[in-house]
């Protein structure tokens, strides 16, 4: 009585073992407690037999190993979290000296096209490719920057930036990213004030709570981003999940 569904095959099945080969077995189920909470319990149980080895029942002993389960399960939680901290780290450095070596390659590119450019009596077309080239070398040149950022290895550039702006530039990727179970819902004022920050880290922010929010939402889930200005020039930025939240301990 008490014991969860789903435990109670496991546990008749090692209750018959112990029965049929007269030797002592563990099994791990959940119980109901009289609070109404199940928890996890560790019995051990031995076969009493008769002298000449008729079975008369079993007796054993039961522990209370739910703080045991959660202990393992953070423990096993950390390390996954350490596991993909390390993977990211390792991109990090691979971002990083890609866009390092990028970039000094852009260096040669860039200055070869402005020396170009001041060659005398070069034909329009011409002109018009290598100004093509120009941009296309400093929009690359910019894509190895977020590299950067994304690595944490770019410096830090603090100037007075529109919010609304930043959220804009990056809900192309929140969408690109966003699984189709996930509806997504944006609500962004227009007229909030400027603040002063590094575009590129609040984008990568953005982008962290995003993806928490996304995991966190489940299956049909809802993700809304909202930016909303107030009356003493505050700014309240949020990104909400109908997610269920923590489970409770």
């Amino acid at each position: 009585e008490g014991v969860h569904p789903d435990d109670l095959a496991e546990l008749r099945k090692v209750s018959r073992e112990i029965w049929e080969a007269r030797r002592p077995a563990s099994v791990e189920y959940r119980l109901l407690r009289h609070d109404g909470v199940f928890r996890y319990v560790m019995a051990s149980a031995v076969p009493r037999l008769t002298p000449d080895g008729m079975f008369l029942g079993m007796v054993g002993a039961s522990m209370d190993i739910t703080a045991l389960r959660e202990a393992e399960t953070q423990r096993l939680a950390m390390q996954a979290q350490m596991q993909e901290a390390a993977r990211v780290e390792s991109i990090a450095r691979l971002a990083a000296g890609a866009a390092h070596e990028i970039n000094n390659l852009l260096t040669g590119v860039l200055g070869n096209a402005n020396l170009a450019q001041l060659e005398p009596g070069l034909p329009p077309t011409v002109l018009d490719y290598l100004a093509r080239i120009e941009d296309g070398t400093l929009k690359v040149a910019d894509l190895t920057q977020k590299l950067q950022s994304f690595s944490g290895r770019a410096p830090t550039t603090r100037v007075l930036e529109s919010l609304t702006s930043i959220v804009e530039d990056t809900l192309p990727l929140l969408r690109t990213t966003a699984p189709r179970r996930v509806a997504l819902s944006i609500e962004l004022e227009t007229d909030t004030p400027d603040i002063v920050a590094d575009a590129a880290q609040l984008k990568q922010v953005l982008v962290n709570l995003f993806t928490n929010a996304v995991e966190a939402a489940g299956p049909r889930g809802e993700v809304r981003v909202s930016l909303a200005g107030h009356a003493d020039g505050s700014i309240e930025f949020t990104i909400q999940d109908n997610g269920p939240g923590p489970a409770p301990h």
